[in-house]
């Protein structure tokens, strides 16, 4: 296997999974070859560990960008996945969670 950038994107969408999910995320991993979640019926908060505080509405909001930026991450075409630039570009453009 040739190691690329498109291989260290699938590692973040996977991480980026991990953490919100609170768990490996196989099953949503699973669930992705057949879907999309732009047009999927996949509530977003219900992928996200209930375990995590009740948050204000940036903060599940910023979430929600996350976690469809980690599926597009996990597109199974590796060349439809984004550049690490694009992540990036993403993350620095979405609303920043600032704690109190």
């Amino acid at each position: 296997m040739k190691v690329s950038e498109k291989h260290d994107v699938c590692s973040f969408g996977v991480l980026a999974l991990k953490v919100i999910q609170g768990k490996h995320p196989n099953d949503f991993i699973t669930s992705l070859s057949s879907l999309t979640l732009a047009n999927s019926n996949i509530e977003l908060k219900d992928e996200m560990d209930q375990r995590l505080p009740s948050s204000t509405r940036q903060v599940k909001d910023k979430l929600v960008t996350v976690l469809k930026l980690a599926a597009d991450c996990l597109n199974l075409c590796p060349q439809s996945r984004p550049t690490m630039h694009m992540i990036s570009q993403v993350s620095s453009s979405a609303p920043q969670i600032v704690h109190s």
